[in-house]
Formats: C-alpha cells, sequence, structure tokens
C-alpha cells in the first residue's frame, strides 16, 4: 500500500475540536508519514487499553451488525512498536467487533514512528469528535490525563476544555457510581451531576438519599437550579427537621415534551424540537410529523407571499 503524507497542521485545523497535537510552531513543520492497509488482527494486542477510554468497548453488537451488514468503514490507529506487532490507539471497540465476527484482518492507518504523547492526543481527539462519546467517558479523560501529571490547564489545552470545565469534568469522575452511569446514560446533565456530586454529604435519611434525588431529579427534568434548591433544603432539614423538603412536590419541568410548537400574537410561531437518546424511539414519530406540519405551513405561507 503506497504511504500517505499527512500534513499535521491541515490535520488539526479540519478537526472537529482543534485538539492542539505539538506546540504551534513544531505543528507548522512537522510531517508525518501514515500507512493505510489491512493488519492482521493476530499482531494487535487488544487488551491493551493504554489509550483506551471507552466505557461500553464490550457493547459491540449493534457495532458488529452494522460491520457485518457494511463492512469496516472506518480505520482504526494503529503504531508500530517492532517485531513486526502493533499497539492500539483508537478504535478498540471495532476491533473487538471484527474479532467477533472471527475477521483476520482490520483496516488500519499506521503510524511508524509514534510517540507516547503524540499517541495520547490522537487517542483523545478521535474519542472527543464521536457523537456518543459521554460525558462519563469525557471526565475519565480528564481523570486520567491528570493521574499522568497534567495540570489542569494541560489538561484544558489538550481537550480544548477551559480551566473550569475540567474541574467539572474531574468533579464527577469520582462521584457516587449512581451518578456516573446516570450521566453516562444522559438522564442528567454534566452540571446536575457536579451539583450531586458536590452536595452528596447532605442527604439525611431513607427519604432523602442519594438514589431518591437523583430518581426525582431525571423524572421531573429538574434544571441545576431546582436541584440546588432541593439540596439546600436538605441541608436545612439537618438542622430544623420541621423544614424536611416534600419529595411528591412537584419542581422540574415535568412530562417531556419532545415538540412544542407556541402560537405568537403577530400571526408566527416558535418551534422547539428536543430529543434525548434515553427516549423511547417512537417519540421521534411526534418529531418528524410536526416538521411535516411546519414544513407545510411554511410552504403555505411562501405561496401566500407570493400571491
Amino acid at each position: 500500500m503506497a504511504e500517505t503524507l499527512v500534513d499535521l497542521t491541515s490535520h488539526i485545523e479540519n478537526s472537529k475540536f482543534g485538539f492542539p497535537i505539538f506546540g504551534r510552531d513544531e505543528m507548522v513543520r512537522t510531517k508525518e508519514i501514515t500507512r493505510i492497509e489491512m493488519v492482521d488482527i493476530g499482531l494487535i494486542d487488544i487488551e491493551d487499553t493504554t489509550f483506551q477510554y471507552r466505557r461500553d468497548v464490550k457493547n459491540i453488537g449493534n457495532l458488529a451488525a452494522d460491520i457485518k451488514a457494511n463492512g469496516q468503514t472506518t480505520p482504526v490507529f494503529l503504531r508500530e512498536v517492532g517485531e513486526g506487532r502493533h499497539q492500539i490507539i483508537s478504535g478498540n471497540r471495532r476491533l473487538a467487533a471484527l474479532k467477533q465476527l472471527k475477521r483476520k484482518k482490520v483496516l488500519a492507518r499506521v503510524f511508524p514512528n509514534c510517540t507516547d504523547e503524540r499517541a495520547w492526543a490522537l487517542s483523545i481527539s478521535e474519542n472527543f469528535q464521536r457523537d456518543d462519546f459521554s460525558d462519563l467517558e469525557k471526565a475519565l479523560v480528564c481523570q486520567r490525563l491528570r493521574e499522568e501529571g497534567k495540570a489542569n490547564g494541560e489538561v484544558g489545552r489538550v481537550t480544548n476544555m477551559s480551566k473550569r470545565n475540567v474541574q467539572h469534568y474531574l468533579s464527577v469522575a469520582n462521584a457516587d457510581e449512581v451518578l456516573r452511569e446516570a450521566l453516562h446514560e444522559g438522564k442528567i446533565s454534566l452540571f446536575v451531576t457536579v451539583a450531586l456530586a458536590r452536595k452528596g454529604n447532605v442527604f439525611l435519611d431513607p427519604d432523602h438519599t442519594l438514589e431518591a434525588v437523583l430518581e426525582k431529579a431525571t423524572r421531573e427534568e429538574m434544571t441545576v437550579k431546582e436541584v440546588e434548591g432541593l439540596l439546600k433544603e436538605i441541608k436545612e432539614a439537618a438542622v430544623d427537621p420541621d423544614k424536611r423538603p416534600d419529595m411528591k412536590k412537584r419542581r422540574g419541568r415535568g412530562k417531556f415534551v419532545p415538540v412544542k410548537i407556541t402560537e405568537k400574537k403577530n400571526g408566527g410561531f416558535d418551534l422547539v424540537v428536543k430529543w434525548r437518546a434515553t427516549r423511547n424511539a417512537n417519540e421521534l414519530v411526534k418529531i418528524t410529523d410536526a416538521l411535516r406540519k411546519t414544513m407545510e405551513r411554511i410552504e403555505a405561507l411562501k405561496a401566500s407571499e407570493r400571491n
């Protein structure tokens, strides 16, 4: 397979997040040789998790089915480690899916002279650009970088985050597992998780456990402000039991509404569409139906203007 010249500057500029791989001057000067080729899976240590950031690497049923139907469309990233062997930089789930399908080879982009720093940057960049890379997985990336000795500012540089956001992600990396799982599944936002993780010591009794508050926040889709208000009441109840909050009282926005059309006095309207991966896929029907009706309405308005 012919070698491919990769201009690192172009790679960074075209990246969705623009992760800095090197310092800017070095990035402009550096050219890198990579190869796209089929690599024998037996020459890759698939148990190596050095650059593994995905939490559900073993949950590959759907991915395996897609590869079986459509083939492997995206190469994994590998680096040469000597004696013809390779270390995986990114694509652990694709590699595991291929192994499950009993495939012998994997489509790969091979980096022959890849340093540890370069491999870390490639892995982080490739993972962060995936829409299904959860906030918990991002938090675990930040945690690992800190464990590698990087200061918050350097973690922010590598992940393209502000120092404040790095602190938020680090605060949930070691949160209670029930919070981490809810964040990973998209049931609560990062900032609700941060609030619950930082105030976890205020829970008093069986009515106000972390699980109870989390269930309420999830069910009612409570905002950060609403969650913090509830936590404040629970904390005050430690001093004055009469102030114990009523957990049955609704505080959040209530029932999830995937589509909402609000009529305006001037004859216009607002269309709000919401979708969560954790919701029932049948709600997509409501969304597509609302969009169809909205487009029909817009076409009618355009026709009336032409007339």
